[in-house]
């Protein structure tokens, strides 16, 4: 067996390992839209979150970021496309404790003679700024275990990034890392992270 582990592998192992195992690789980053360009402060960003639903048949239970974010109790209906609905009732401990990075179980109200018990389990991520931007959006979190990732966001056209692992680690590191898009329509944008 060979031990001999360069850097740059011991950093590609690294990174893929977290990335493996669920672990945001950049939780330090909420992005707030400025003048077209998102900018991080130090606050974690939520995703929302589509709660795993037993027994489902088509429910759908998707906690808004303005749900995850709310310090009061959150009720809502997870009907989705079934023909009957169930109301959730989401404790303000709840929710705190999905703010922390926990997961939570939630009991449905029981109705047509059932209830459903609901797991949501919080996803952290971090959004990159991109020069010349018109409603392109990187974001980066940790269901990300390709590094070639789509910027497209809202814009009505493609262009994507490629990460290298030494990318990843420098980015969970709060390092700054810059690299180009693909060519789209006669452009590519530069796309940061950490900026």
């Amino acid at each position: 067996m060979n031990f001999n582990l360069n850097r740059r592998d011991v950093l590609a192992k690294s990174a893929y390992a977290a990335l493996a195992s669920g672990l945001a690789i950049a939780v330090s980053g909420l992005a707030q839209e400025t003048n077209g360009e998102f900018v991080s402060t130090s606050v974690p960003e939520f995703v929302p979150i589509n709660g795993s639903v037993s027994a489902n048949h088509g429910h759908n239970a998707l906690l808004t970021i303005e749900q995850i974010q709310s310090k009061s109790q959150v009720t809502r209906s997870i009907q989705g496309e079934s023909g009957h609905s169930h109301n959730l009732d989401i404790s303000p401990e709840d929710l705190n404790q999905l703010r922390q990075g926990n997961s939570i179980q939630v009991v449905s109200s029981t109705d047509f003679s059932h209830s459903h018990t609901v797991v949501f389990t919080p996803t952290f991520g971090k959004r990159a700024k991109i020069s010349n931007n018109h409603d392109h959006d990187a974001f980066l979190s940790p269901e990300v275990f390709s590094v070639l990732i789509s910027i497209q966001g809202k814009s009505g056209h493609q262009h994507s990034i490629r990460l290298t692992a030494e990318d990843l680690v420098k980015i969970g590191n709060g390092e700054p890392v810059n690299v180009s898009s693909t060519e789209d329509r006669g452009h590519s944008h530069i796309v940061s992270f950490n900026a």
